[in-house]
């Protein structure tokens, strides 16, 4: 018992040490001389919230072939393969209506992501809510969004450019090209996880009944 014990201590110390030089890393290279902008560690928790850290809860009507959803989120996922406890498809439409306040919020009160992203609004919070996805796979209660976009991003597009230039002795603004740079690779960070992190949505009908009922975690049927 005490060598399990033991042994559980070891991986968690292993875990919390890779995680702090993770943190550790990941903010160096966000990290400017004047230390201001963004660290990329906010950026990236800042999308893994939006992701699946947020409870992105729905109720599903399921059919063969679609899954529309109803709460945090709003929209349908297509698919072409359905089997007993899996389903494969390519498209899905929905809007962020949960996030959309959380990103409003962060987006004004917090000065890393408000440096990386500029003001967003709750328009515009709006706005940037409606995400189509290439890759839906559903297992139980659980679906994953893989290869998205929010389809009306060049309507408001994200950023404050005037946040890299500074004063010179002069008074003359000219660009700081640490903090531009700290600004061009949060960007990147912000589009490419969005991009690629899959979105996570669960529905709590099914999950209830599986647990209810004794079901397998992978069961989709309600019947």
């Amino acid at each position: 018992m005490f060598l399990v014990d033991s042994n559980k201590f070891k991986l968690m110390k292993k875990i919390i040490i890779f995680l702090f030089f993770t943190n550790l890393k990941l903010d160096i290279i966000g990290k400017n001389t004047k230390k201001e902008g963004c660290g990329v560690t906010n950026m990236v928790f800042y999308v893994l919230a939006n992701k699946g850290l947020l409870p992105n809860v729905n109720y599903t009507k399921s059919y063969k072939y679609c899954d529309f959803y109803f709460g945090a989120s709003n929209g349908l996922d297509l698919y072409f393969i359905n089997k007993e406890k899996f389903k494969l498809g390519f498209f899905s439409f929905r809007h962020q209506s949960l996030n959309m306040f959380f990103n409003a919020l962060v987006c004004k009160f917090d000065k890393n992501i408000h440096f990386a992203l500029g003001i967003i609004d709750f328009l515009g919070a709006f706005i940037l809510g409606f995400y189509v996805s290439g890759v839906n796979i559903k297992f139980g209660p659980i679906s994953l969004n893989f290869i998205e976009f929010p389809i009306f991003a060049p309507l408001c597009p994200i950023g404050d450019w005037a946040n890299y230039y500074k004063k010179d002795s002069n008074g003359n603004e000219v660009v700081d090209e640490d903090l531009k740079k700290n600004l061009v690779i949060n960007q990147n960070v912000y589009f490419w996880m969005t991009l690629f992190v899959p979105n996570v949505k669960i529905d709590i009908c099914q999950l209830i009944y599986n647990i209810k009922n004794k079901k397998s975690f992978f069961n989709m049927s309600r019947s």
